[in-house]
């Protein structure tokens, strides 16, 4: 049986808007037009990301608000890119991890993968109307009235010939007045293009490691019912004794009604059956723990070199946000003063979930913990006894995500140190302008 996943979903909305260039049509024509969009999209988004970057540091910057909330729009624009384009890097590695997932992965308990499912379908719905709310903020901004003294600063900063003609981010065009008619209009339908991809490479950026530690604690789930089950005699839902044969795949032998069994153990009593099954069941046990480890392992060694990255991101975002929200909230706009907002709840929420995936995965061992209060313990041969200790050490470890040589730990506590580095940030900033 093939454990199922939405992992491959993420990667879907990546090829609709043309960033990933992996799917195959029948007909080369086909494939040769899906290869020139591929091309087309990165070379305009790179442009117009550049030309952003640019119009945030050579003319935002006359004014300090402005600059900052441009500044903020630059970070989340270059981390949603550089995140799906880790992806496109690494998508062989990352199929080879999708892959792994459904062939190799447990499938012996159908509820926990269910709970799996619903948990990852829930989160991507729950993210993609989340930051298509906040991209909202920017789209309404672009078409509520202004007033004189919203205008003059925009003519001032931009050195527009129509200032009332705004746009959802500014782009740098050298010798060209972006307010003109014909490329106000150019320019306000190409964002509504540049709106919906950035929304699904938003998602996808948000959802990708929380959807790989969804089903890695699944994994945990499971063996850790398993554990439970360590020194107890075996039956099925109907009563029948059964040893288990692949615990992974949840194969099982009939005891008494097996021929293969009766055979293998011809000449032993029961007792002796027994502990040489004992054994075996550990020991798939610890191959089942271990396989999830070196999964985590390779996963997080995969995603290690861009992940300091987004949290040094995340960090800034978040500083940003809150300075933003609370200096001078009476000066702005209701509209400004709700995209300001909703920019804050985005990045404070996703965030949070990044550092919360950390802890669920560091639970995981705390689970595996209480499942070996239910072994029964002084039925285990002394074999098995030693096998579990060495196991019950591994698992007394954390298993958060960790940066820097695990000098950086991901989890709540560092959530909260992000929280106090922007408070103090706001702090430095309002003593700064008085």
């Amino acid at each position: 049986m093939v454990c199922p996943h939405y992992i491959h979903v993420l990667c879907k909305f990546l090829e609709i808007i043309g960033y990933l260039n992996e799917f195959r049509f029948k007909r080369n024509w086909l494939n040769l037009l899906k290869k020139i969009y591929f091309i087309w999209f990165h070379c305009i988004h790179t442009t117009a990301l550049i030309s952003q970057l640019i119009s945030t540091c050579t003319r935002s910057i006359r004014y300090v608000p402005e600059f900052l909330s441009r500044l903020l729009e630059s970070f989340a624009l270059y981390l949603f890119y550089l995140e799906c384009l880790f992806i496109l890097f690494q998508f062989k590695q990352l199929q080879g991890l999708m892959k792994f997932i459904e062939n190799s992965f447990s499938t012996a308990d159908e509820c926990v993968l269910k709970r799996c499912n619903q948990r990852a379908r829930k989160m991507a719905t729950t993210f993609l109307i989340l930051l298509a709310v906040g991209l909202s903020g920017s789209f309404l901004e672009t078409y509520f009235p202004l007033s004189q003294k919203e205008m003059d600063l925009i003519r001032y900063v931009y050195k527009r010939k129509y200032p009332e003609r705004r746009f959802q981010t500014n782009f740098w065009i050298p010798f060209v007045d972006d307010s003109e008619f014909w490329c106000y209009e150019i320019i306000i339908h190409f964002e509504l293009y540049w709106t919906i991809t950035t929304l699904l490479m938003a998602v996808t950026s948000v959802c990708y490691i929380p959807m790989f530690a969804n089903y890695i604690e699944g994994q945990y789930i499971i063996l850790g019912k398993y554990i439970e089950k360590i020194g107890h005699i075996h039956r099925d839902k109907k009563g029948h004794r059964i040893f288990y044969t692949n615990i992974i795949k949840k194969k099982v032998m009939y005891v008494g009604a097996d021929n293969e069994l009766r055979h293998r153990f011809k000449f032993k009593s029961m007792q002796e059956i027994e502990d040489i099954y004992q054994q075996n069941y550990c020991r798939q046990i610890i191959q089942f723990h271990q396989m999830i480890i070196r999964f985590q392992e390779q996963l997080f060694k995969l995603y290690r070199p861009y992940m300091m990255m987004k949290v040094v991101m995340n960090n800034v975002m978040f500083a940003l946000c809150m300075y933003q929200v609370s200096t001078n909230p009476t000066d702005t706009s209701h509209t400004r003063f709700y995209k300001l907002v909703t920019e804050l709840v985005g990045v404070v929420v996703q965030f949070y979930y990044f550092c919360y995936c950390s802890e669920r995965l560091d639970d995981c061992n705390a689970q595996l913990r209480r499942s070996f209060s239910k072994v029964a313990w002084y039925s285990c041969s002394p074999h098995i006894r030693r096998s579990l200790i060495m196991l019950l050490r591994r698992v007394r470890g954390s298993n958060h995500m960790k940066l820097l040589l695990n000098f950086v730990v991901i989890g709540n506590g560092y959530f909260l140190t992000v929280v106090k580095f922007s408070y103090t940030f706001v702090n430095y900033m309002r003593l700064k302008s008085k």
